[in-house]
């Protein structure tokens, strides 16, 4: 219960944007779980540990962490920790597997599809690949599908630029949404999004 009030805690902090006191909260989680053999804290944990250090740009950590979490048989299908593995497939420039991974991540080629409210973390990246080989159209399905009810609200600015591109290309103008999805992704970046 204490390994879990530390994750809970640091999940929070992490959304709030509170990143040194999120890591510490997620590091002690992990350090409880390995201490009691917890695996579903310690995978949880896993999980979402690499979300501070990709706001932080810090691509290695997040490398370590899912290298770490893909020994685990219970983590090694779960859609968040494939989404990580996307984007640092895009931070590395291996296109291809940021686009396996991330459409793999976003359960985009399964028949049924569990809930996932963090589409995003694989989707970003395989719209960063759209883009870069001019596939728009594309690209613009994959940023609608970020935008749907069930998925984590993003944030209001690149919210707003997503809203903007989707419906400049459902009036079509189909070049001022590149243009918008292309201004969306610097703050992508910035967010750690992309």
């Amino acid at each position: 219960l204490i390994g879990f009030a530390h994750f809970v805690l640091g999940n929070r902090l992490l959304w709030v944007g509170k990143l040194d006191e999120a890591e510490e909260e997620l590091r002690t989680a992990i350090h409880i779980a390995e201490q009691i053999g917890y695996t579903t804290l310690l995978v949880r944990s896993l999980m979402f540990l690499p979300f501070i250090f990709r706001r932080r740009q810090q691509v290695e950590e997040v490398r370590s962490i899912i290298t770490r979490a893909q020994t685990m048989p219970e983590a090694r299908n779960i859609a968040v920790i494939k989404g990580h593995h996307a984007w640092i497939a895009w931070r590395d420039g291996d296109m291809a597997e940021a686009v396996s991974a991330g459409l793999a991540s976003a359960g985009t080629q399964q028949r049924e599809q569990r809930i996932n409210a963090f589409r995003w973390t694989g989707l970003w990246p395989v719209i960063g690949v759209m883009l870069m080989q001019g596939k728009i159209d594309e690209a613009i399905d994959y940023a609608r599908m970020m935008l749907t009810p069930s998925q984590q609200l993003l944030p209001e600015d690149l919210c707003m630029r997503l809203d903007a591109a989707l419906r400049a290309w459902d009036e079509g103008q189909q070049e001022e949404a590149c243009k918008l999805l292309q201004q969306a992704v610097p703050l992508a970046k910035e967010l750690g999004y992309l």
